[in-house]
């Protein structure tokens, strides 16, 4: 059976969501090739058929004629001048007419220009895989100038009548876009693509009877044309109707074994009811019929292995995807290969197909597949043993940068919570421990989820360090805000110091010196009473960790505020409890010698915190 009778006369663009905008482009290009005013293109490998082909274009009315050896070159002068109808042949060195193909109809200036594939062959593996592509039609040569006009007219009869007809549907003109359809079938009245155009504007407005019809019709007029009882199964499908899609298309299965598209509406209809080894048996049968050069194919195929937990099997489909479109679907592919590598434990060498796959969905501006990609490239670094890469991997969703609107897509708690989250799973307690205890420093809310993660990995042992850790990251955060205030009253900013000794003490309330720096601060800035209530705290926390540097500190900043009896008795408090502690040993004598002048001490203190 001809393949133009299984698929319905030719590939169409679909709607697709397109506006008005973007059919009002492909219809003036459509209109410049029908008045031969559009740039065309030759692309052969031999001289000899470049010349043929170009001189066959000009027989058929072009002027504008320009020729390519292979197709990277002719991708290049299409981009650089713009094309509206090309010739090309299928085997060209460098890239060949079907990644040429795939080129151009990614392309948003290119992509609705006419496509004509060149072959000398036949029926082969080659012309089976043309047909199931993007292209307007295929010719096999050679080709006479009567030949190509006439194949040429049909195209854009095609073309034109479904483009206006979509038109008017975005304009919301549906009656007047079913009458484009009936006219067209009026004046070709043995072409089925008029019907099928039909049937999918009523199905798209919910008229599943109308549409029915469209279909039925095409079969009473040629009970062979497998596409229409495809679309009969679409129909049923879209209406819940799953038993009879699936038999409709088995039924296009048996009329047209190699109608490749009918296996793929079967799998997915047989997988959305739950059957997955059914679904695969079948694409198994569409590979067995030489259906393996088709890309979408290959990534169904790859997701079903994947999951019946087929992880060779996922990797070799996905693999073949890729080779066979190398710019379709770079994310999702990239991502799914990367499972099925995790899958067999080739950590590694996931994690760079996962990376690529962040990278693109990064470029693409699609956070949610970047964010995916990044965690499960974190994940499979963490389990191949590489920490620092894995530390580094899982940073980047912190790197706003990396996403469309400059935010990272997680809250750093809910980030460090994840991260320690792989690290478990991974059975590297310590850097788990580390970020799970740096989520909980920052946000208290998930305490208890955390801690039952805990439980569930390694028991009340490692819900105890947890809390250890805890510790730990809060006195390193709070420090780090003491850090941070210390430079900025170096630097004169004041109340900038101010606000972070405060944020600190928000982290850490147990910070004695925080609060002694902020008793300092509060000196400077005049306010006394603020800076002895700051000092009485630091004492008193010093006193509960044995800070004993810290109290000396305090002593001396109120010997120097001139509050002698106070200073005093604090050191009289550390020498109790450490009597051998040269610095309140000596702060204490000198307090002593001077005891007796006639005015009290002046006691230095460097006046910048602790």
């Amino acid at each position: 059976m001809a393949i133009t009778t299984q698929l319905g006369e030719g590939w169409l663009p679909g709607l697709d969501g397109r506006g008005e905008g973007a059919l009002l482009q492909e219809i003036a290009l459509l209109e410049q090739v029908a008045d031969r005013e559009a740039p065309v293109l030759v692309a052969d490998d031999m001289q000899t058929m470049r010349l043929i082909l170009a001189q066959t274009l000009r027989q058929a009315g072009f002027m504008n004629v320009e020729r390519a050896a292979d197709g990277e070159e002719a991708f290049k002068i299409m981009q650089r001048n713009g094309c509206g109808l090309a010739l090309v042949d299928w085997s060209m060195p460098r890239m060949d007419g079907l990644e040429l193909l795939d080129r151009v109809r990614s392309d948003e200036k290119l992509k609705n220009l006419v496509f004509i594939m060149v072959t000398a062959e036949t029926m082969d593996i080659k012309v089976i895989r043309a047909a199931e592509e993007k292209q307007d039609a295929y010719l096999t040569k050679p080709i006479s100038p009567e030949k190509l006009t006439r194949r040429l007219d049909l195209i854009l009869e095609r073309r034109l009548t479904t483009a206006r007809a979509f038109l008017l549907e975005v304009q919301g003109r549906w009656d007047q876009a079913v009458d484009t359809y009936m006219a067209a079938s009026q004046n070709r009245p043995r072409a089925y693509w008029p019907m099928f155009g039909l049937g999918g504007l009523l199905s798209r407005l919910g008229r599943w009877d109308d549409a029915e019809s469209c279909y039925q019709r095409v079969l009473d007029q040629d009970p062979t044309v497998s596409a229409a009882l495809l679309e009969l199964g679409r129909l049923r499908q879209a209406q819940g109707r799953l038993p009879e899609a699936r038999k409709m298309f088995q039924t296009a299965l048996r009329d047209s074994p190699s109608f490749f598209k009918a296996y793929d509406a079967l799998a997915r209809a047989m997988l959305a009811e739950g059957d997955a080894s059914g679904a695969l048996e079948v694409l198994g049968q569409a590979m067995a019929h030489k259906g393996t050069e088709n890309a979408g194919r290959q990534e169904l195929m790859g997701r079903l292995q994947l999951e019946l937990e087929h992880y060779p099997e996922a990797e070799s489909a996905f693999r073949k995807a890729l080779q066979l479109k190398p710019l379709r679907r770079l994310v999702e592919n990239h991502t799914q290969l990367g499972r099925a590598l995790l899958g067999q434990g080739r950590h590694q060498e996931a994690a760079e197909a996962l990376e690529h796959a962040a990278e693109e969905a990064s470029r693409l501006k699609r956070d949610a597949e970047c964010l995916q990609a990044l965690v499960l490239a974190g994940t499979a670094l963490t389990k191949s043993g590489d920490l620092t890469a894995a530390e580094a991997m899982f940073n980047r969703i912190q790197d706003p940068e990396i996403w469309s609107n400059g935010e990272p897509p997680w809250e750093p708690a809910f980030c460090h919570r994840k991260i320690g989250e792989a690290f478990l799973e991974a059975g590297l307690e310590s850097h788990a421990m580390r970020h799970l205890s740096l989520s909980l420093a920052i946000n208290e809310k998930s305490q208890a989820e955390i801690e039952r993660m805990c439980q569930d990995f390694g028991g009340a042992d490692l819900v105890a360090r947890l809390q250890q850790e805890k510790e730990v990251v809060r006195q390193e955060r709070a420090e780090d805000c003491a850090r941070r205030g210390l430079d900025l009253v170096a630097k004169g900013q004041l109340q900038e110091a101010l606000a972070e000794y405060r944020r600190g003490l928000e982290i850490d309330p147990g910070s004695g010196r925080l609060y002694f720096n902020l008793g300092r601060l509060h000196y400077r800035l005049g306010a006394g009473q603020d800076a002895l209530g700051a000092m009485v705290s630091a004492a008193r926390l010093g006193l509960e960790r044995g800070d004993w540097e810290l109290m000396v500190e305090v002593a001396r900043f109120l010997a120097s505020a001139g509050r002698m009896q106070q200073a005093r008795s604090l050191l009289s408090t550390v020498q109790e409890q450490v009597p051998e502690y040269a610095p309140a040993r000596e702060l204490w004598q000198f307090l002593q010698e001077t005891s007796q002048n006639s005015r009290e001490p002046r006691v230095s203190h460097d006046g910048s915190g602790v």
